[in-house]
């Protein structure tokens, strides 16, 4: 299950991140979903796994898309409610730099959460992120524990390299996101933790030689083929 902020991202590409004033010629554009969470919950679904988002969008066209992206990649969006005070949030990337607007994302607040604790219950791991409202996320946090499920934060002196193949990065937006989805998956599938991580990192360096970032992410069947031992 995850939790989250679904956004409609604007990606565009330039040689370099504008100055003050300055106007860059972008060499490409691209408008797809993002948000943290959301784009977990792509990576965690195109692995197979059975994935529930909750969040919120705006009564709006964005919204619409977003919510249709997410069901056509095997996410069940049937908790996804819509706002008629705030828009769908947006996200205006220049690669690698982002600015972002929440909107209805802080609108996912404790009672929100207490909506959906009854989704909570039946959850094998819970995926939250920092773009909602605090006191949603708190209250979540709060759920899951009431429920046993494990709560994992980490901080900076936990950080440990793993070294993946080394490939010719095109674009890292959502990375980190495809990690993490990747890593909820095999985490539910019961491997060791250093293996999970390793395998998770491996599919998210798949993902940067790819625009995007939903878009960029392999299924199960494109990672078997070329490289199932992943997946084993």
């Amino acid at each position: 299950m995850t939790i989250c902020e679904d956004f409609d991202g604007y990606l565009s590409y330039t040689p370099h991140f504008p100055r003050p004033g300055e106007s860059v010629r972008g060499t490409s554009f691209i408008a797809a979903g993002g948000g943290k969470g959301a784009n977990q919950a792509v990576a965690a679904a195109r692995l197979g796994a059975n994935v529930t988002l909750i969040g919120r969008v705006g009564n709006d066209m964005f919204g619409d898309v977003n919510i249709d992206r997410l069901r056509s990649n095997g996410v069940n969006v049937d908790k996804v409610e819509k706002s008629t005070t705030s828009t769908t949030a947006t996200a205006t990337i220049t690669v690698n730099e982002q600015v972002v607007t929440l909107g209805a994302n802080l609108e996912m607040d404790e009672y929100a959460a207490e909506r959906h604790e009854s989704e909570i219950v039946g959850a094998g791991l819970v995926l939250a992120q920092a773009e909602i409202c605090p006191q949603g996320n708190r209250r979540i946090f709060e759920f899951a524990r009431k429920y046993g499920i494990d709560i994992i934060c980490t901080n900076e002196n936990e950080i440990q390299h793993i070294e993946v193949e080394k490939v010719s990065a095109i674009d890292t937006t959502g990375a980190g996101d495809c990690f993490c989805g990747s890593l909820s998956v095999f985490i539910l599938r019961g491997l060791p933790l250093s293996s999970a991580v390793h395998r998770a990192a491996a599919i998210a360096t798949l993902s940067v030689q790819k625009k995007g970032a939903q878009s960029s992410y392999w299924t199960k069947e494109e990672i078997a083929k070329d490289y199932g031992h992943l997946l084993e």
